[in-house]
């Protein structure tokens, strides 16, 4: 595992992660608020933690590649006929609830997607 020093922080390349366009190691994070913290130090481009499946460390995804319906084979959609996000995990679906609730004033709960894909957030009405 290659370890850079950044600023105060490591940050860790994954050896099994792998960026698809580049071929070059993903950085890797212990944790939601690790990724999430670093994602909001980068200026140029709107990124997003996720939980990696296959290593069960944090990556970081531009927000336009954010997981949606049409990437995972999951139908559902709100209450416009939209597609929903899906959020691999229950955190990362909780994390943007509290996120939504803080900056938009919006009331909303995690619930599992109907197909098992992941979790979903709705309005509490």
């Amino acid at each position: 595992m290659k370890i850079r020093l950044v600023g105060y922080k490591y940050i860790h390349e994954s050896e099994t992660c792998f960026n698809k366009k580049t071929g070059t190691p993903l950085k890797q994070y212990n944790s939601y608020d690790d990724a999430e913290n670093s994602a909001s130090r980068i200026t140029d481009i709107q990124l997003y933690p996720y939980k990696c499946e296959r290593c069960s460390f944090y990556h970081l995804a531009p927000l336009e590649s954010k997981i949606n319906v049409s990437k995972n084979g999951c139908s559902c959609k709100d209450r416009n006929n939209k597609q929903k996000y899906l959020y691999l995990t229950e955190e990362d679906a909780e994390k943007q609830r509290l996120k939504s609730q803080i900056e938009n004033h919006v009331l909303l709960k995690v619930y599992k997607c109907k197909e098992g894909k992941g979790f979903h957030l709705t309005h509490i009405d």
